[in-house]
């Protein structure tokens, strides 16, 4: 069975130390971010191998997650944003309006 190197999970209706305790369970080469559930709602998380992948930089907050990493074998430089907004009309401002003052846009 092939074992993956880079997992984006939305709705992971758990804590942080869930996820994490998980990962080291299940994957024991990962590292990650991950934000933790509101209730039974939401949660995130972006886990890497560690060997295959370098951070430059990540930045979370309870709407998404950013990560800037380089797959080494490749040297192949990108960014992510692993997303999750709920329904409601001032979540998915709120969401909308911290990306933008992120990116300066």
């Amino acid at each position: 069975m092939e074992h993956p190197d880079l997992i984006i999970l939305q709705e992971t209706k758990v804590e942080e130390g869930t996820i994490l305790s998980m990962g080291k369970d299940n994957w024991k080469k990962k590292e990650g971010i991950v934000m933790s559930a509101r209730g039974a709602s939401g949660g995130l998380a972006t886990l890497w191998t560690e060997k295959i992948f370098e951070v430059h930089n990540s930045f979370a907050t309870q709407h998404w997650i950013f990560t800037e990493l380089t797959h080494l074998p490749s040297n192949l430089r990108f960014s992510l944003f692993n997303i999750y907004v709920l329904v409601l009309y001032r979540e998915k401002r709120e969401c909308w309006n911290t990306m933008a003052d992120f990116l300066e846009i």
